[in-house]
Formats: C-alpha cells, sequence, structure tokens
C-alpha cells in the first residue's frame, strides 16, 4: 500500500487490555500511514475461527485479508486434517474510487425498504449483483470477460487434497471475507456438522446439508 493509508482489524478476537491493538482506524489508532509501520501486540484468549482485514475504505474488497486460526493445545482425535477456506465476493474491476461512486449513487446502501424485499439475496441484503463478478475461494476462482463470456483467468482452483477412509473426519474452517453478500456453502453428497460459530463452540454439532455464512 505506497499510496494509502491502512489499519488491520483482527475479527473476532477479544482486544482484553490491548486497545490499540485492534486496528480500527481513526479509532482505536491513527491509520498507518504509508511507508511506515505498526507491531500488534495482544493474547489470542479464544480458541476457534477468525480472520484478519483491512479497516480502512475499500481495501478488504480488493484483497487485504487472511485467517487468523487459534488452535487448542491440544488436537482433537477425531479429525484426520483441516481445511481453512475464505469465501469472497470480488469486482474485477473494483477500486476505492469506484466504492466511493456507489455509495453516493446509492447502488451499494438501501435506497428504499421495497428494495430489502425485492433483492432476491438469500439473506435479504441491499447490495446490488453489480458489485460482484466472481466468488473467491482462498483467493481463486474465475472471472468471465462480458465482452467475450468467455474465462480470462489464468489462476487454477482452489482443490482440496484428502486422503482418507469412509468414516474420516475433516474440519473446514469458513471464513465469508466478502463484501457485500451472504454466501450458501455446500459440498455434493456430503452432510455437514457445525460445530461451532463465531469462535464459539456449541455444546452439541448441528447436521445440515448447506450453510449461510453471513459477512465476517
Amino acid at each position: 500500500m505506497s499510496t494509502q493509508a491502512l489499519s488491520v482489524h483482527f475479527h473476532g478476537i477479544r482486544q482484553i487490555g490491548t486497545p490499540q491493538s485492534d486496528g480500527i482506524g481513526r479509532v482505536t489508532q491513527l491509520s498507518i500511514l504509508p511507508g511506515s509501520s505498526f507491531l500488534h501486540e495482544f493474547i489470542a484468549t479464544d480458541v476457534g475461527t477468525f480472520w484478519y482485514h483491512s479497516h480502512v475504505h475499500s481495501q478488504t474488497a480488493m484483497g487485504l485479508l487472511g485467517g487468523f486460526i487459534v488452535h487448542p493445545k491440544t488436537k482433537p482425535d477425531i479429525v484426520h486434517g483441516e481445511f481453512v477456506l475464505m469465501l469472497q465476493d470480488w469486482q474485477h474491476l473494483y477500486t476505492g474510487e469506484q466504492h466511493d461512486l456507489l455509495i453516493d449513487s446509492g447502488q451499494f446502501y438501501v435506497n428504499s425498504l421495497e428494495s430489502i424485499f425485492d433483492s432476491g439475496n438469500i439473506d435479504h441484503s441491499t447490495e446490488t449483483t453489480a458489485l460482484v463478478t466472481s466468488i473467491l475461494i482462498n483467493g481463486r476462482g474465475q472471472y468471465i470477460d462480458p465482452r467475450t463470456n468467455e474465462s480470462s483467468t489464468n489462476v487454477p482452483l482452489e482443490i482440496l487434497k484428502i486422503q482418507s477412509e469412509k468414516y474420516d473426519t475433516y474440519r473446514i474452517r469458513l471464513i465469508n471475507g466478502g463484501n457485500a453478500f451472504s454466501l450458501k456453502f455446500s459440498i455434493d453428497e456430503h452432510v455437514l456438522h457445525v460445530i461451532a460459530a463465531d469462535g464459539i463452540p456449541f455444546n452439541e454439532s448441528i447436521v445440515v446439508d448447506q450453510l449461510i455464512i453471513g459477512l465476517g
């Protein structure tokens, strides 16, 4: 970020006694200026799946984000492996200037109550579909050029390699680091056992065939 200030927020991490490391630019700290640095120091007291992202303008939408996993001291014996999947909606031509224009034009935030009910989105969110051209998994996806209706992306898709027996258990840590939409996640011909949400474990797992994952 050679031309923009930034700050990095650790989403879901309780900053007990360390509010200066929460990363909310111009609230808990001054934004980090280009060419300068800031050292985050805190104790991660909660075990679970979290993430970090920029807290300035549209930098998260442009890719400044990542998973932040706090592991327990002992690994559960029933888990044979785990994967972290960062899900993200993506605008191929997105810039900070476009972000400001969309807000000014009313396309990013709700204009009327009618637009909520007519949005057609799975969670009744109000953002326009014009904001999203691809869905990424760990930064990988496809972009279909509307001029040619063909993919113009050379990056391979994300592939999870699993070597397991019939009843092996794998943990999938899902994070919606998107900018606009909740996302629906499922695995063909498999059920999912949900064991935690937002860093809070459940007393018993919940068996589902799909999940709707909200932003953050």
